[in-house]
C-alpha cells in the first residue's frame, strides 16, 4: 500500500505589509510550474503552495526548499524598500 503526505505552506499578509505574500508567492513559484505534485493559489491576502510526496523526507526537503527561496525573498523585498 502507498500512501501520500500533503503539506501546504500559507503566506499571509499582515495590515502593515500589504502584498508582501503575493510578492513573495510570485517570485517562487516559476520553479514549481512543472511540477504535478505541487499546486499553488493566491486568494484574499494569502498565498499558499500545496504539495504532497509519498516520503516524509521528500515532504520535509520540499518544504525546507520553499522557505528558504521565501526567506531570501522576503530580504529582497526588504532590502528593495
Amino acid at each position: 500500500m502507498t500512501y501520500k503526505i500533503f503539506a501546504t505552506i500559507s503566506f499571509t499578509d499582515d495590515s502593515k505589509e500589504k502584498q508582501v505574500s503575493e510578492l513573495v508567492f510570485d517570485s517562487i513559484c516559476p520553479d514549481n510550474e512543472f511540477m504535478t505534485e505541487l499546486s499553488s493559489e493566491k486568494k484574499n491576502g494569502t498565498a499558499s503552495i500545496s504539495f504532497s510526496a509519498e516520503k516524509i523526507g521528500t515532504v520535509l526537503a520540499t518544504a525546507d526548499d520553499i522557505l528558504m527561496n521565501a526567506e531570501i525573498a522576503l530580504k529582497v523585498i526588504e532590502n528593495t524598500k
